[in-house]
């Protein structure tokens, strides 16, 4: 029996070619992105789960607040943490702090640049991680100790145990020579751990220790828990509060001058660092949990409309089976047996569309790996095969059950007299149709809105003129970065390329410049505040403007010890009326020597927040303040503008002088323009996302719309013939096949234009600093949902027109 269901179902695919073909490159398009999307969302929510006993490991967050209200988070709490309960803590096997960063590695002439990460000795055993060679336990104990992993062991020394090898490596205090002491396969692409090598991270503590005092306020490092198997999360975070309650010097520097600022501590399990459905008080996640959950209601969604297409056409083609199915019935088949056809038929399409689509997606995927920007592999596990008979199910029931359920239904005298009324006088299929372009519309004026925000930002004056101006990492937590901004600025001084030279702490590529919190005398706590080291010809390069006051004296050494420039929202903070000559309250021996015009040195996802701007580091750091990151202590980066003539000459003079001007420093150039555009890199790579998934989707629907159109067409050739025979013209006939579809597009805008308003509104608000919504991008997407149904159906239709109308009369 069921040999017989096969081969008549072979049969009728291959009877229908242009049905066949149009339906299997729908499905397969769908199923190809749904596919896509399936690797992706299993890659991002798989993050950190080739951890051995992953649920036993946290990262500790702290979490502040005032009069009630939540407000700071974040995952960087002090070192002193991990000295304070690695002893004797009921529940915790051990606390390992961490800080990682990129280190250049110099072996034999030959020099690379790493991701290292400074962690403490248990880090090897709390993290279980897989040990080549090497004694995890003991392997970072020595201070020249490393652990490199067994890619950067082949690259350093080649073929043949790496261990007892030594490379040198630039620490905060220069080049150190290291003995690699372990080997250690490298991180999984699902790791939010990227390193290649692990140092001491003692070496990091004794290099700050001239600089930070190490109290509970000074936070620059990570701090990981690995509870023990039968411990209780809240019982141990209650342990934990209980204890810091205990320590008069904690109090102090938490908050202890104003009884309504708190800070709490909470532990976030490791596998929702990169991303969690659940995340309380705001957690810090690596990426938005809304990212791959909306992805995978497009691609859900362009799955959607290819089973829809199906449906659709199926309605179409539904006169010419029902009389298949009267003669079925007739002959004595049950409706049982005509459903098992009908299921057969989708079940055979799909299948083969399934096989098309890992083709497809196999050959896509490095495209898709690229863009997405992740290692995502195709690897058919048990995951996978589910996940994949999870696909061909749903295509088989959604797309299935019309012709399944309600065309075996026909009764067999109406379906051979040809009196039947399918679809409820053809408004399935509109209702059809009518989310198809809903759909269709939604993406494309989502996409539309995306673009135009994108375009806003590039074009958005950021207050500073970062075109043609390199930046050159010069990492040291010393004099060294000043230093070498100064040579170069004195060898380039006649060089027509080199139109300015300059330094900074961070970077224009740091989101956000280093924070500050502090309280005056009074206890009022001052946070928010964002500081910068620069040199004193900063302004100058960047193309700064001061509103008053003036600019640093580059000899005065007052200004190195006691000046600040601060932009006008540090005016606003402070409620200034006259600026100039104000001592910042709290930082005492401080004065305001100048206003600069606000400027964009965070992201437009911001608000321009209250910023300091020093010559050095002993301005703020004298009056005791915290602040979060330790990078901004010295210059750190040297910035260089060019002119515009030969770019390409004046890198290659430079790159030729570098080894005398910083022997310690590749020449490792990045645009400063390049380093703003990276900041808005998940926005672009979301847009593309989007916009590629509104051509599928218009693809998929332009498909639907043609299997419709070509049917139509067929069924009314004798009417259009008649219609041509009486004078009608082809314009007049055009219109008559097209105006259906072009009412239903029309139609689908009352659904989609509020559905793309109130999500893009939702996604602007992301943004400081965005575009308003205009209609007129609603009315564009509809215009280019129109324009393609009327490029589908229209060429049909006018074809059919123009055909020779005896023809059209001899058709039946």
């Amino acid at each position: 029996m069921w040999t017989n269901y096969i081969k008549v179902a072979l049969r009728a695919l291959f009877r229908n070619r242009i049905y066949t073909i149009i339906n299997l490159l729908g499905l397969t398009l769908g199923i190809t992105v749904c596919l896509l999307i399936f690797l992706y969302t299993r890659h991002e929510f798989s993050y950190n789960q080739y951890i051995p006993e992953a649920d036993h490991l946290y990262r500790i967050v702290s979490l502040e607040e005032e009069n009630g209200v939540q407000t700071e988070i974040s995952s960087e709490v002090s070192s002193r943490f991990a000295d304070t309960f690695n002893e004797n803590l009921p529940g915790i096997e051990g606390v390992t702090r961490l800080v990682d960063g990129v280190e250049r590695i110099r072996i034999d002439q030959a020099e690379y640049e790493e991701e290292n990460m400074y962690v403490d000795p248990n880090f090897p055993t709390l993290f279980r991680i897989p040990m080549l060679e090497g004694d995890p336990a003991t392997a970072l104990e020595a201070r020249d100790g490393a652990i490199i992993t067994d890619r950067l062991a082949k690259k350093l020394f080649g073929e043949g145990s790496a261990m007892g090898r030594r490379f040198e490596m630039n620490t905060n205090e220069g080049y150190m020579t290291f003995m690699v002491r372990g080997i250690t396969t490298a991180p999984p692409s699902n790791s939010t751990f990227d390193y290649d090598v692990l140092t001491p991270f003692v070496l990091l503590q004794e290099s700050l220790a001239s600089l930070l005092n190490e109290g509970w306020q000074v936070t620059y490092s990570e701090s990981y828990a690995r509870l023990e198997p039968m411990a209780d999360i809240a019982t141990v975070e209650a342990a934990v509060a209980n204890t810091l309650s205990k320590l008069e010097e904690f109090v102090k520097a938490t908050g202890g001058e104003d009884e309504n600022d708190s800070k709490s501590y909470h532990f976030q399990p490791v596998t929702d660092i990169h991303l969690a459905l659940d995340n309380p008080n705001g957690w810090p996640t690596e990426t938005s949990v809304n990212g791959p959950l909306i992805l995978m209601i497009i691609g859900f969604g362009v799955l959607l409309i290819a089973c829809i297409n199906f449906t659709t056409l199926a309605i179409g083609r539904s006169t010419t089976r029902a009389l298949e199915v009267g003669v079925r019935k007739v002959m004595g088949a049950h409706r049982t047996q005509i459903m098992r056809q009908f299921w057969l038929e989708i079940a055979l399409l799909t299948l083969v569309a399934m096989i098309l689509g890992y083709g497809a997606a196999e050959l896509l995927l490095p495209a898709f790996s690229t863009l997405a920007e992740r290692s995502i592999v195709m690897a058919f596990d048990w995951s996978m095969l589910l996940g994949g008979l999870a696909i061909w199910m749903l295509v088989v029931f959604a797309a299935g059950s019309y012709p399944a359920i309600v065309m075996s239904g026909f009764s067999p005298i109406n379906a051979i007299r040809g009196h039947l009324r399918v679809g409820g006088k053809a408004r399935l299929r509109q209702v059809l149709v009518f989310i198809q372009f809903s759909m269709a519309v939604a993406l494309v004026a989502i996409t539309l809105i995306m673009a135009s925000q994108l375009s806003f930002i590039q074009q958005k004056e950021l207050g500073y003129n970062g075109d043609q101006v390199i930046e050159l990492e010069v990492s040291n937590l010393d004099s060294t970065g000043a230093i070498i901004a100064d040579r170069v600025q004195l060898a380039f001084k006649d060089d027509p390329g080199v139109l300015g030279v300059t330094g900074i702490s961070c970077g224009f590529d740091a989101n956000f410049w280093t924070g500050l919190r502090w309280a005056d005398g009074a206890g009022k706590i001052y946070e928010n505040v964002h500081t910068n080291c620069v040199r004193p010809n900063f302004l100058d390069v960047m193309g700064i403007q001061l509103t008053s006051g003036r600019n640093f004296d580059p000899g005065s050494v007052y200004d190195r010890e006691h000046a600040l420039i601060v932009n006008q929202a540090m005016v606003d903070y402070m409620a200034w009326d006259n600026p100039i000559g104000q001592a910042v309250p709290g930082l005492k021996e401080t004065e305001v020597i100048g206003v600069v015009e606000d400027f964009h040195f965070s992201s437009l996802h911001e608000e321009i927040e209250p910023l300091l701007l020093q010559l050095s580091p002993e301005v703020l750091f004298r009056q005791g303040i915290g602040a979060s990151s330790p990078n901004w202590f010295t210059v750190q980066s040297v910035l260089i503008r060019l002119a515009g003539d030969d770019i390409a000459g004046t890198l290659r003079r430079l790159e030729a002088a570098w080894p005398d001007l910083a022997p310690e420093y590749g020449f490792d150039v990045d645009f400063v323009d390049d380093q703003v555009d990276g900041m808005y890199r998940e926005e672009q790579r979301w847009s593309t996302i989007v916009r590629l998934a509104s051509f599928f989707t218009i693809v998929i629907a332009a498909l639907g719309l043609l299997g419709l159109a070509t049917l139509e067409v067929t069924q009314r050739t004798k009417e259009i013939g008649i219609r041509k025979a009486l004078g009608a013209e082809s314009g007049h006939i055009v219109l008559l096949l097209t105006r259906q579809i072009t009412l239903l597009v029309l139609a689908g805008t009352v659904v989609a234009w509020p559905f793309a308003w109130f999500t893009m509104q939702r996604w602007l608000e992301n943004f400081a600093y965005r575009v308003e919504l205009s209609p007129l991008l609603l009315f564009a997407a509809t215009l280019i949902a129109v324009a393609v149904a009327w490029l589908t159906v229209g060429v049909l239709a006018w074809r059919a027109a123009n055909n020779n109308p005896v023809l059209s009369l001899r058709h039946e």
